[in-house]
């Protein structure tokens, strides 16, 4: 796998993400200018935050897409979204990083 930035067609979506140290979430994609994309659309089978700004690009974070897609859904249907991107043209979940163990699988 290859990190390609923002493929959506490779193994590995990866997203510089240079907010999480300012606003403390993770901004999911779903949406953009009224069509799915990013999380939505995704065939990726692992998404790369690589946490820049304060981070300094030193701190990565890799979830299963399938795994992150359930996270996400579940703050969707809380209603934890922004829209954000260029003139406020895109939609985003965000999951506060600190809840990050919402991602331990309980089988």
């Amino acid at each position: 796998s290859t990190l390609s930035s923002s493929s959506a067609a490779s193994d590995v979506y990866k997203r510089q993400d240079s907010w999480t140290g300012r606003t403390g979430n993770l901004a999911i994609e779903y949406e953009s200018r009224g069509k799915p994309s990013g999380i939505a659309t995704t065939e990726a089978e692992y998404w790369v935050f690589v946490l820049s700004r304060e981070y300094e690009d030193k701190v990565i974070i890799i979830i299963e897409t399938d795994r992150l897609k359930d996270v996400a859904r579940k703050y969707y249907m809380n209603g934890k979204t922004k829209k954000m991107g260029d003139s406020n043209t895109s939609m985003a979940v965000l999951i506060p990083l600190v809840e990050i163990s919402n991602f331990i699988v309980n089988d």
